[in-house]
C-alpha cells in the first residue's frame, strides 16, 4: 500500500505539474507558499515540553480549534505548539487567530524526503488532525518519532465514506496512523465503525465549532458602521462565493433592488486572487458598486464587493440575512453557517452541502436556517425580508444552537491531558 499510495502521489504530481507552472508563473499564485511546502527555507522548529502539531487545512477549521490550542497553551506553557496549514490565506489567518502558539508553517507536501527534511530530529508528542486532511507520509514520520496522533473534531462526508466503501483495504490503510478518533456525532462515528475502525478507538465529543467565541462589534461601533456604509434598513452578506456562484446568486438577487431601493449586498469572495474577476462579474449588472478597498463613499452603492479577508464575522453583526456558498457548486461542499448563527442573523445555503453535514442537521432541526435550489433564492429572501417577525424568530432560535451544543472543546483538551500524563508517566 505504501508503494502504491507513493506511486500514485508521484503520478498525481506530474499530472498537474503543468497546471501549476501556469498557475505560479501567469496567474502568480503560490508564491508565498511553494517553497516553504517544499521546506526549501523552512524554519528549525523546536523541542518543547510537550511537543504538539496542530493541523488544519482551512481557516473555518482553524477558527473552530482555536479555544483548544490556547487552552493547551496555558496548560503546558514550555509546550512547543506548532501550526500548519496548507494555503497562504490560511497561514496568514492562522498568524492572526493563534499569535501565541511557537510556529506557523506550511504543512510539507507529503514526499518522503521533504516530510524528513522539515521534521527533522524533532520528536512529536502529539499530532492533532483537525476534522479531515490527512497525510500519509507526514503521518507516518510522526508515528516514528513516537507521536500519538488524534483526529479532533473528526467527520468523514457521505461522498468521502462512499468511495472508501468500495476500497476497505485502502480505507483500514489510510486511517491505520490514528490512534483515536475524536468525531462529532453518532453518524459519523457509525461511518468509521462500518469502514471497520475498532470502535474502542473512537469517542463521540460534540463539535468545537459550537463552543467558539466570536467577537462583537459594540453599539457604538456598529452604528459607525452602518454610518458607514450607509446601511438605512435592509442588508445581505453573500458569504464564501466560489467560480460561477456569483453569477447564479446575483441572477436571483439583482431583482429585488427594485423592491428594496435601500438594500445593501456585501459580496465577499472566498479567495482573494478572485477580487478581479468577481468585480467585472458585478459590472455586467449595471448595479452601482464599489470595493471595500476603494477608499470611496459607500452612499448610493447597492452591492459592496468586499476584496479583504477576515471581515465576514463583522460583516454578519450588520446585516438581515446571511447566504452562505460554497453551496451552490458540488465542487465545494459548503462552508460553516454557524457562523452568522452566532450573532443572531438567519442563514440561507444550497443543497451541496456535503462536507457540512452536522450543521445542516443542526441548523435545519432548529428552524434557523433553510436548505434551498439556488433557483428559490428570489422568492425565498423576498418572503424573509417581508416578514420581520420570522427573520428574528430564525436568529434567536440560532443563537441558541450554541447554548445547547457546547462543551466540545472542554471534553477534548481532558482526553489529551489526560493521554499526555499516560504518555509521560511511561517514559
Amino acid at each position: 500500500m505504501w508503494f502504491l499510495y507513493r506511486f500514485f502521489f508521484l503520478f498525481l504530481t506530474l499530472f498537474y505539474l503543468p497546471k501549476f507552472l501556469y498557475d505560479y508563473f501567469v496567474q502568480k499564485k503560490y508564491r508565498g507558499c511553494f517553497l516553504k511546502r517544499l521546506g526549501l527555507v523552512s524554519d528549525k522548529l523546536r523541542q518543547g515540553s510537550p511537543t504538539i502539531w496542530v493541523h488544519a487545512v482551512s481557516v473555518g477549521e482553524i477558527k473552530g480549534a482555536s479555544a483548544l490550542v490556547k487552552q493547551l497553551k496555558e496548560k503546558y506553557p514550555l509546550s512547543s505548539i506548532i501550526v500548519s496549514s496548507v494555503t497562504q490565506t490560511g497561514h496568514e489567518e492562522t498568524k492572526k487567530i493563534l499569535p501565541m502558539v511557537d510556529h506557523h508553517i506550511y504543512l510539507p507536501i507529503d514526499f518522503r524526503y521533504i516530510v524528513n527534511k522539515v521534521i527533522g530530529k524533532l520528536k512529536v508528542d502529539v499530532v492533532l488532525l483537525v476534522e479531515t486532511d490527512l497525510w500519509p507520509n507526514f503521518l507516518k514520520r510522526c508515528k516514528k518519532s513516537g507521536a500519538k496522533i488524534i483526529l479532533v473534531n473528526g467527520k468523514i462526508s457521505e461522498r468521502s465514506f462512499n468511495r472508501l466503501s468500495f476500497a476497505p483495504l485502502l480505507a483500514k490503510w489510510y486511517y491505520s496512523q490514528i490512534d483515536s478518533f475524536l468525531v462529532q456525532d453518532e453518524v459519523f462515528r457509525g461511518r468509521f465503525v462500518d469502514l471497520r475502525i475498532p470502535p474502542e478507538r473512537l469517542k463521540i465529543v460534540p463539535n468545537l465549532k459550537l463552543d467558539d467565541t466570536y467577537d462583537e462589534l459594540d453599539e457604538e461601533t456598529l452604528l459607525k458602521e452602518r454610518k458607514k456604509f450607509d446601511i438605512q434598513d435592509l442588508s445581505i452578506v453573500i458569504g464564501s462565493t466560489h467560480e460561477e456562484e456569483e453569477k447564479l446568486i446575483l441572477d436571483q438577487i439583482a431583482p429585488l433592488f427594485h423592491h428594496y431601493s435601500h438594500l445593501k449586498v456585501f459580496l465577499v469572495p472566498r479567495h482573494p486572487e478572485r477580487f478581479d474577476e468577481v468585480e467585472r462579474i458585478i459590472k455586467k449588472y449595471n448595479i452601482p458598486y464599489a470595493r471595500l478597498s476603494s477608499n470611496t463613499s459607500f452612499h448610493n452603492k447597492k452591492i459592496i464587493l468586499v476584496d479583504a479577508m477576515g471581515k465576514l464575522r463583522s460583516l454578519y453583526q450588520l446585516s438581515t440575512l446571511a447566504i452562505v456558498a460554497g453551496s451552490f457548486t458540488s465542487k465545494v461542499g459548503g462552508h460553516n453557517i454557524l457562523e452568522p448563527l452566532w450573532y443572531s442573523t438567519p442563514c440561507l445555503f444550497g443543497p451541496y452541502m456535503h462536507t457540512q453535514d452536522q450543521f445542516v442537521n443542526l441548523v435545519l432541526r432548529a428552524k434557523a436556517g433553510r436548505q434551498i435550489p439556488v433557483s428559490d433564492l428570489k422568492t425565498t429572501v423576498y418572503e424573509l425580508l417581508n416578514d420581520d417577525f420570522k427573520l428574528k424568530q430564525m436568529g434567536r432560535r440560532g443563537k441558541d444552537i450554541f447554548i445547547k451544543s457546547s462543551g466540545g472543546t472542554q471534553q477534548t483538551f481532558n482526553f489529551i491531558q489526560k493521554l499526555l500524563e499516560k504518555k509521560k508517566a511511561k517514559e
